[in-house]
């Protein structure tokens, strides 16, 4: 499969940051960090990783609910 530019999906890794929270009344889940509706998407892995540890430093749940942010480079995403 290609993109608009023609290049294979398996030449193109794609960068994002993961979302995991647990704990609340819905147990575990999971998303992509989005942004106006659209899943973010880094050209690094720097970059993500430097956004995920701003986002853990800042971002809070309620009392009993863990949220954690990580970075992720796959081809398979």
């Amino acid at each position: 499969m290609r993109d608009a530019q023609g290049n294979s999906k398996r030449e193109r890794s794609m960068i994002r940051i993961l979302a995991s929270v647990s704990g609340g009344i819905t147990g575990s889940r999971q998303s992509w960090v989005k942004s106006n509706g659209e899943i973010r998407e880094f050209d690094t892995l720097a970059e993500a990783k430097r956004v995920a540890a701003e986002l853990n430093a800042t971002m809070k749940g309620p009392a009993g609910v863990s949220i954690r942010y990580e970075a992720i480079e796959s081809d398979e995403l």
